[in-house]
């Protein structure tokens, strides 16, 4: 889809009406310490690329950034190591 569409478009599109429209809805009202949530996550981490994250601010990303920190407490009061990445990532968004 990155040839056909500038990086703005792109973007928006992506981050503003998939991820948090959808995505993030998703992921605040399933479980968020299991196996299945990781599985989630990391499919979309695979899906946002640098270029891609590095177009938005912060503003944009404040839902998604809020809910990577919830699950990634989820996930360390489960004992799940898959915290980690998450901080990772959010550190990634954060700049």
């Amino acid at each position: 889809m990155s040839p056909i569409l500038s990086s703005a478009i792109r973007f928006e599109f992506i981050i503003e009406k998939i991820v948090n429209g959808t995505c993030i809805v998703a992921l605040r009202t399933g479980s968020k310490n299991d196996v299945s949530c990781e599985r989630k996550i990391r499919a979309l981490f695979e899906q946002l690329d640098d270029q891609l994250l590095n177009m938005g601010g912060i503003t944009s990303l404040r839902q998604f950034i809020s809910t990577l920190e919830n699950i990634s407490e989820a996930q360390k009061s489960a004992g799940r190591s898959f915290h980690r990445e998450i901080q990772q990532f959010v550190a990634k968004l954060g700049r």
